[in-house]
C-alpha cells in the first residue's frame, strides 16, 4: 500500500490517509434440493443413438416431410453497403450513406449461370464440417437447382450498379456474396431442424 501512494504522489495526487474497510460476510445460501434444468435424455444428445445426427440425414435447402408446418420459413437479408462502401476504390459519390435508402436485389438468374459452383459447393462442404454436421446431406446438382429455381429466401441490400456485371471480377463479387448467404441459409436451417 505504500507503495502505490508513492506512486501516487510521483503523478501528483496527494492520497488520503483514511482508509475504508469493508467486510461481507459469505453466507451459503443453496437449496436443498437439486437446481431444475432442462437437458435431453441419455441416448438423444448429439451423435448418442437415438440423437438427431444419427436418425435424421436431412439435404440442404429441404424441410424433411415430418418438419413440414413445424420450421419457419429462413428469410436472410444481407446488407453489402458497408462492405462495399469500405472496398470500392472507384467514385465513392455514387454510392449512397444514407441508411433509408437502400436498394434491394436479387442476383440474376443469367448472372446465376455464370457462377463457379464446385467452388460454391466445396465452401458451404467446408463451412458443414467446421460445424461438425455430418448428417446433413449435400448435393452439387440439387445445390445448382435450388440456386437457379429459388430466390424468394434472401434479400441483398445491395447498390443497383453492383449488380450490373461489367468483368469477371464483377461475377465474383456476386458468386461470393450468393456463397455467403447459402451457408447462411443451411446453418439457419440445420439449427431450427436441430432445435440448437
Amino acid at each position: 500500500m505504500a507503495a502505490f501512494k508513492d506512486y501516487l504522489k510521483e503523478e501528483g495526487i496527494t492520497p488520503s490517509d483514511e482508509i475504508i474497510e469493508l467486510n461481507f460476510e459469505t453466507r451459503i445460501n443453496l437449496p436443498e434440493s437439486k437446481l431444475k434444468s432442462l437437458a435431453l435424455k441419455d441416448g438423444y444428445k448429439d451423435n448418442q443413438i437415438k440423437g438427431f445426427k444419427r436418425t435424421h440425414f436431412p439435404w440442404l435447402y429441404e424441410v424433411p416431410a415430418e418438419f413440414e408446418g413445424k420450421i419457419n420459413e429462413v428469410s436472410i437479408d444481407l446488407d453489402l453497403y458497408p462492405k462495399i462502401e469500405a472496398m470500392s476504390t472507384q467514385d465513392k459519390t455514387s454510392i449512397t450513406t444514407n441508411a433509408s435508402i437502400r436498394n434491394k436485389g436479387k442476383i440474376a438468374s443469367t448472372t446465376m449461370a455464370l457462377f463457379d459452383f464446385d467452388r460454391i459447393y466445396l465452401a458451404i462442404q467446408e463451412f458443414k464440417q467446421q460445424r461438425s454436421w455430418s448428417n446433413l446431406r449435400l448435393g452439387r446438382t440439387r445445390l445448382m437447382d435450388f440456386c437457379r429455381t429459388h430466390d424468394d429466401w434472401y434479400t441483398l441490400y445491395i447498390p443497383q450498379a453492383e449488380l450490373v456485371i461489367r468483368n469477371i471480377a464483377d461475377i465474383r463479387k456476386q458468386e461470393d456474396a450468393y456463397t455467403f448467404i447459402a451457408g447462411l441459409h443451411g446453418s439457419l436451417l440445420q439449427i431450427a431442424e436441430n432445435g440448437l
